[in-house]
């Protein structure tokens, strides 16, 4: 029942996150929603960036370190349980949430005022790699179950 719950109260944590988030900005305003992006986009994103649109910006990124953290533990959490003899899928499950953390950092620095070339070029690439993960990881949990369902 422990386990149950602890889905619960981090499914729910996401959902509102999620809604924050949301409110904050359009996925079309973020890079983050993207599946990739060249360094030369995310120049001209950065560039074209007002102040009132930085600050919201930079305040949807605080939001999203707590949603990547919820995320991240219920990954782990569902791995140990799915994946209880495969230390490797239960260490997988946190890549999603380390690219996603990476990509959240460095855009922050961005925001902060860091310059933006020392981050870019490889920036895309990381959000490719945290959505790339975090579809296998997907995958791999609902095999599992529809392993576990054709079995009976």
């Amino acid at each position: 029942m422990r386990y149950r719950k602890r889905i619960l109260v981090l499914t729910f944590t996401l959902v509102v996150l999620y809604c924050a988030m949301a409110s904050l900005m359009s996925a079309s305003d973020i890079l983050d929603a993207r599946f990739y992006y060249s360094a030369r986009e995310a120049t001209g994103f950065f560039a074209a960036l007002e102040p009132p649109q930085n600050k919201i910006y930079l305040e949807h990124e605080l939001l999203d370190l707590v949603f990547l953290s919820s995320y991240t533990a219920l990954f782990g959490t569902l791995a140990k349980r799915v994946f209880p003899n495969s230390s490797s899928l239960q260490f997988f499950a946190f890549a999603p949430g380390l690219f996603d953390l990476i990509e959240t950092g460095s855009i922050m620095a961005i925001l902060l005022g860091s310059s933006p070339g020392i981050f870019v070029g490889w920036l895309g690439v990381v959000t490719c790699c945290k959505w790339i993960a975090g579809s296998l990881f997907a995958i791999a949990i609902f095999v599992r179950y529809l392993r576990s369902f054709l079995r009976g």
